[in-house]
């Protein structure tokens, strides 16, 4: 069968940490994608940095990272979906203050399970378990491994709750609403534009990446050649594309696989 040919706009997300930059050497982001992400913009698409840290420290990471080519949309802390608008950011629609109500409401019914949560990870590991600003809880682990422990003991209690949700990232985990995700968000974000899952192309990493990697949310998926295995393996149960190279050069490499299939305008 014929792939349709999705012509602009096209709404593209991309992770932040690991993808558009590069985990081990921290460097700019890489300046061909840089280009590539201006000439996409110049045929009417869209795009968007789809991450967990917050807006601030977002912000900090493209003047850090040298992303010149600043994305049309931020979806921030995993959940919160802004609008550039003039030089400055600004919330885009309801989204954000119904994210915060839906939240409110689940850690008063969830204060239960987070407790028995709680007591594991201070009788059992070395993990901090706590809230940063703006978050409602949280876990930072010492290890990887010992992550992975952990999520096995949440996954044996969350269903209690069932909007309960988690997303991973290395040692970092934050609880949320199952409402309100990196997919939900982006899955937000088209409808509000009035674009089909065939339009949006996603790219990430890593575990928290994987709500938007899927096939109802966005018809082009991919990651790049660092994403974690468990990644991999779901891009390609979802008949994504899995790039031979890593971070910013993967991400160059998806776009490209894409456009040659005639589903992206470069």
């Amino acid at each position: 069968m014929t792939k349709p040919i999705v012509q602009p706009p096209a709404l593209l997300s991309f992770d932040f940490d690991g993808t558009l930059i590069d985990y081990v050497t921290r460097g700019p982001v890489h300046r061909d994608l840089v280009a590539m992400l201006a000439r996409l913009a110049a045929h009417g698409s869209l795009w968007a940095v789809n991450t967990g840290r917050s807006i601030d420290y977002s912000l900090e990471g493209f003047s850090d990272h040298n992303l010149d080519e600043l994305p049309h949309f931020l979806i921030a802390r995993e959940r919160e979906i802004y609008r550039r608008h003039e030089g400055d950011w600004h919330d885009h629609g309801d989204w954000n203050a119904r994210g915060i109500r839906a939240h409110d409401d689940l850690f008063s019914e969830a204060h239960h399970v987070l407790e028995k949560i709680r007591a594991f990870v201070a009788s059992e590991t070395r993990a901090q378990f706590g809230a940063q600003t703006g978050e409602h809880a949280g876990i930072v682990s010492s290890t990887e491994d010992e992550m992975a422990v952990i999520c096995e003991f949440i996954d044996q209690h969350i269903d209690a709750v069932p909007d309960l949700h988690y997303e991973r990232n290395a040692i970092y985990l934050r609880f949320s609403h199952r409402g309100f995700t990196k997919g939900t968000s982006l899955a937000e974000l088209a409808r509000s534009l009035d674009l089909p899952s065939e339009n949006v192309f996603a790219i990430g990493d890593s575990f928290n990446d994987m709500t938007k990697l899927n096939r109802n949310i966005a018809g082009m998926i991919a990651c790049p050649s660092n994403a974690v295995e468990e990644v991999k393996d779901h891009v390609r149960d979802q008949r994504g594309f899995v790039a031979t190279r890593p971070a910013g050069e993967g991400v160059l490499e998806a776009i490209e696989h894409f456009a040659a299939e005639g589903r992206l305008i470069i």
